[in-house]
């Protein structure tokens, strides 16, 4: 594998950096990945990680139970539905889910 400088390189919106340079510069590196850049990080013999911008995950209330459910994880019984409804009930407010603009 050809040898990339120490520093920055830009490529096609795709920065590459050392692991030591990811480090020392993560809230910068963090910034650009917001601004929609991708930033791959380099070991010795290549990349080991690419930072890409987060995209939200949001599941409904029962979307989530489901996949509960499938999983084994939890046991939905009648006892169960109540006391969610009951939660449900008493919080109606909007949840405000977090911007990740």
């Amino acid at each position: 594998m050809a040898q990339r400088p120490e520093s920055m390189i830009l490529r096609m919106a795709a920065f590459y950096v050392s692991e030591s340079q990811a480090i020392r510069e993560l809230p910068r590196l963090l910034a650009q990945v917001e601004q929609g850049d991708q930033v791959i990080i380099e070991r010795d013999d290549g990349p080991v990680a690419v930072l890409t911008r987060a995209k939200a995950a949001h599941r409904s209330f029962e979307e989530t139970v489901e996949r509960l459910r499938a999983s084994a994880l939890l046991n939905v019984d009648e006892s169960f539905a109540a006391d969610t409804q009951a939660a449900i009930d008493a919080h109606r407010e909007p949840h405000r889910y977090p911007d990740w603009k």
